[in-house]
C-alpha cells in the first residue's frame, strides 16, 4: 500500500541492468513517506525524505529515470548514492526544471468530477454554426588509482551538473562502499553492506551526486533541489525498492510513473490490481477527496494483500475529464524523448522577464518600463558573469527598487527579495543602476520592478511525436516485512476503465471496473452528481440529463498529498452512492433519489407504480458484483472488447448535446 506525495515514488529504479536505487539516511518520523534510498550527510545529524518522485521513460533496452527529491535536515552538504547498471557520462545526466513532474502527477492523479443535472424543462434545438477548431572536498580522491585506498573502492568518472558534483563509483567488496563513505565522514543507515552486496555482486556501479548547500535554496528547512535526470541501457527493467527500507518506519509508499510507446507496463513479481472506478460518491467527498481516495486505497490492498495497484494508463496526450492539460511534445522531450528518439539537443540562452513597474499612473509606468528595458543588455551581462561564478543557480527572481530625483537620476539603486542570494549579481546590478537616466520630473519617483533572470530551452521539436506515449502509473504500499524481492516490471495488455457519462434519474455508469480494450484507457475516476434544485414549470419535465456547471467553474479536480491525508477516520461505505462498488467487497449506503423520497399520493395510479419498480431495479445490479470485482484485476484474463454499445451511445449523446444551444419551454 502506498500514498503519494511521499512519492518516494522511486527514488531508486532500475535494479541490476536497469535499476536505480537511492538510499536515504533517516526516515522522517511519518509513516505516510516514501523511502527508496538514502542520502549520506556530512553533519553528525539525521536528515529524511519527505518527496520523491521519478518518472521512467522506456523503450526497448532504453531506459531515462527522472527523479525529483526533497529532503528536510541540516544544511551542511550531502550526498545521494543510486546504484546504476553503467558508467554514466556526463553527456548522459542532466539537471531538470521542477514543473515538468507536478505536470506528470496531477495528469495521472486519481480524480474527482462533477455532473450536473441540467434543467429538465430545457429542450435541444440545433445550433447551426461551429466552433473553430558544493563541490566534493577534492574527495581526497584525485584520480581512480587511489581513490579508495584498501576498501576496493575505484572512482570511475567525475563532473559536475547544476549544484551536484558527480562520482561514479566501483566496489569490489560489499562492504567497501559503505566504508569509503564512513572514511569520508558520513552518516549511512546501518547494515548498508548487506543490502549493497547483491548490487555490488551483480555488477552494479554507484552514482554518487553530492550536493552544495551554498548553491541551493532552502525553504522552511527543506531543500529544493534541482531534478536529475540520466539514461542507460538494460534488458531487464525492474525497481531495487529493498535499499529504501534500512531504516523503515511504519509503511512506505511507492509512485511509479511509466512512458512507453503504446504500452502499458505492470508488475512480473507481485499481484497486480486495478483501483474501483467509476463510483457515485456523496457530497461530503469534494472537501475530503484526498482523505476519501487514501481511504479507498487501504481497502483495496486490505482485500488484496501485497498488491501494486494500477491507478491510470491513458495516452499522455489526452485525457478525459483532464485535472491539467495533457503532456506536450516539450514535456515529452524533457522526460527523455530525446534520447529515445534521437532528437538533437536542445540549445539554451539566458532569458529576462520583467513585470511592469509598480506605478498607478498608466502613462508614467509605461515610460519606466520602457526605459529599464533598455538596459536589458547590461542585465544580461551581470546575469551572465554572475554563472561563472556560482553556475548552480540558473533560475532567480528579484525587485529592482528605484527611486528617480528630479533631474531623473538614480539617486537609489538596490536589487531586493532575491529568491536566491546571489551576491555578484546582486552588486553587478547595482553599479549598473547608478549611471542610468530618466526623464525629469517635478519630484522624486519610487518604484519597485520584478524581473526573473533563468534559462530558456531552445528545442527542436520535429522528431517527437506526441501521441502514442501512454502514461502507467503504479501505486504500491507497503512495510519491511511486506517486500521480499524488489519490483520487476513486464510489458501489460490495454485496458479501459472510468469512463462515460451518468444517465437518468437514478444513474448507473454503463463502465465498472477495468476490463480489457484495444488501446489504454483506464482512470481512477469518482462522481459526485448536483441534482437539479431549481423550479421545474414545465408539463413534461426530463429528468436525469447530466452535464457541466450550468454556470461554468471547476468540474474536474485531481487528488494531492494523498500520502498526508488523514487515515483511520474516514467512512468509506457511507460516502458511496451506489449500494453495489465493483471491485471491493463493500456495500454503499445511497442516500434516496427525489423519485423515491416522493410522498405517496392517496389515489396512486398504475401507470406510475410500473416505472418506479423499474428504475428501482435497475439502480441494483447486485447479480453483476462477482463479475465486476473480477474484473478489477487488470491481469485477468478475458476477451478484448472496447466500450459497450451502451457507452457508446452514451457518447453521441453527450457529444450531441455541446452541439445543440438551449431554449426553455414556456409552462
Amino acid at each position: 500500500m502506498l500514498p503519494p506525495r511521499a512519492l518516494c515514488s522511486l527514488h531508486a529504479i532500475l535494479t541490476p541492468l536497469v535499476s536505480l536505487a537511492l538510499l536515504c539516511v533517516a526516515l522522517m518520523p511519518s509513516e505516510a513517506q516514501a523511502f527508496c534510498g538514502f542520502y549520506v550527510s556530512g553533519a553528525d545529524q539525521e536528515m529524511y525524505n519527505n518527496a520523491t518522485m521519478v518518472v521512467m521513460m522506456r523503450e526497448g533496452t532504453k531506459t531515462v529515470l527522472s527523479m525529483r527529491n526533497n529532503y528536510e535536515g541540516p544544511p551542511e552538504d550531502f550526498a545521494m548514492v543510486i546504484p546504476v547498471p553503467q558508467v554514466l557520462s556526463e553527456e548522459s545526466v542532466k539537471v531538470l526544471k521542477d514543473d515538468v513532474f507536478t505536470r506528470v502527477d496531477q495528469l495521472a492523479a486519481p480524480r474527482l468530477v462533477e455532473y450536473w443535472e441540467q434543467d429538465p424543462c430545457l429542450v435541444l434545438a440545433y445550433k447551426e454554426e461551429r466552433k473553430g477548431s558544493g563541490n566534493f572536498r577534492e574527495m581526497d580522491v584525485k584520480s581512480s588509482s587511489d581513490s579508495g585506498g584498501s576498501f576496493g573502492v575505484k572512482v570511475e568518472a567525475q563532473f559536475d551538473v547544476g549544484e551536484y558534483n558527480v562520482v561514479i563509483l566501483s566496489a569490489k567488496e560489499s562492504n567497501g562502499l559503505e566504508k569509503w563513505l564512513e572514511q569520508e565522514k558520513y552518516n549511512i543507515p546501518k547494515g548498508a553492506a548487506p543490502v549493497l552486496k547483491p548490487y555490488i555482486e551483480g555488477g552494479q556501479y554507484f552514482f554518487v551526486a553530492k550536493v552544495d548547500p551554498k548553491k541551493v535554496t532552502f525553504k522552511d528547512g527543506q531543500a529544493r533541489l534541482s531534478p536529475l535526470r540520466f539514461h542507460y541501457d538494460s534488458k531487464e527493467f525492474s525497481l531495487p525498492v529493498r535499499l529504501g527500507l534500512l531504516n523503515a518506519k511504519g509503511h512506505q509508499d511507492l509512485l511509479v510513473h511509466i512512458l512507453a510507446k503504446k504500452q502499458r507496463y505492470e508488475v512480473a513479481n507481485y499481484k497486480n490490481v486495478t483501483i474501483p472506478t467509476n463510483i457515485l460518491v456523496k457530497d461530503h467527498v469534494r472537501d475530503r477527496f484526498s482523505e476519501f481516495y487514501a481511504t479507498l486505497l487501504d481497502r483495496t490492498l486490505e482485500e488484496n494483500p501485497n498488491a501494486v495497484i494500477t491507478e491510470y494508463s491513458w495516452d499522455a496526450s489526452t485525457c478525459d475529464p483532464c485535472p491539467v492539460p495533457a503532456l506536450e511534445s516539450g514535456e515529452l522531450y524533457t522526460l527523455g524523448a530525446d534520447v529515445i528518439d534521437g532528437g538533437s539537443p536542445a540549445k539554451e540562452e539566458l532569458a529576462l522577464d520583467f513585470q511592469r513597474p509598480d506605478i498607478e499612473d498608466g502613462k508614467l509606468r509605461s515610460v519606466l518600463h520602457r526605459l529599464t528595458l533598455s538596459h536589458r543588455g547590461e542585465i544580461l551581462e551581470c546575469y551572465k558573469k554572475g554563472l561563472k561564478e556560482i553556475p548552480g543557480i540558473e533560475d532567480l527572481t528579484m525587485n529592482l527598487e528605484v527611486t528617480i530625483d528630479k533631474d531623473g537620476k538614480v539617486s537609489y539603486g538596490r536589487v531586493v527579495d532575491m529568491s536566491y542570494e546571489h551576491g555578484p549579481i546582486r552588486m553587478c546590478i547595482q553599479d549598473d543602476m547608478k549611471s542610468w537616466s530618466y526623464p525629469k520630473s517635478s519630484r522624486d519617483i519610487k518604484f519597485k520592478q520584478r524581473l526573473r533572470m533563468h534559462k530558456k530551452q531552445l528545442i527542436d521539436l520535429s522528431s517527437v511525436n506526441s501521441r502514442g506515449w501512454v502514461l502507467t502509473r503504479l501505486h504500491a504500499r507497503y512495510t519491511k516485512d511486506d517486500l521480499e524481492e524488489d519490483l520487476v516490471f513486464k510489458m501489460a495488455d490495454p485496458i479501459v476503465g472510468g469512463r462515460g457519462t451518468p444517465h437518468g434519474e437514478n444513474p448507473k455508469m454503463a463502465e465498472e471496473g477495468a476490463k480489457p480494450g484495444s488501446y489504454n484507457n483506464f482512470q481512477g475516476r469518482y462522481i459526485m452528481l448536483n441534482r437539479w434544485e431549481g423550479k421545474v414549470e414545465c408539463e413534461n419535465p426530463r429528468r436525469g440529463i447530466w452535464g457541466g456547471p450550468p454556470n461554468g467553474g471547476q468540474q474536474t479536480r485531481a487528488a494531492s498529498d494523498i500520502a498526508f491525508a488523514p487515515r483511520g477516520k474516514f467512512e468509506l461505505a457511507k460516502s458511496f452512492a451506489q449500494k453495489q462498488v465493483p471491485g471491493l467487497e463493500l456495500e454503499g449506503a445511497p442516500d434516496k433519489t427525489p423519485a423515491e423520497a416522493a410522498p405517496e399520493t392517496t389515489t396512486p395510479s398504475p401507470s406510475l407504480e410500473k416505472p418506479a419498480a423499474d428504475t428501482s431495479s435497475a439502480s441494483t445490479p447486485a447479480k453483476k458484483k462477482p463479475a465486476s470485482k473480477s474484473s478489477n484485476c487488470a491481469t485477468t484474463p478475458a476477451t478484448p472488447s472496447d466500450l459497450p454499445l451502451e457507452g457508446l451511445l452514451l457518447f453521441g449523446v453527450f457529444g450531441l448535446l455541446r452541439r445543440w444551444k438551449k431554449t426553455r419551454v414556456s409552462p
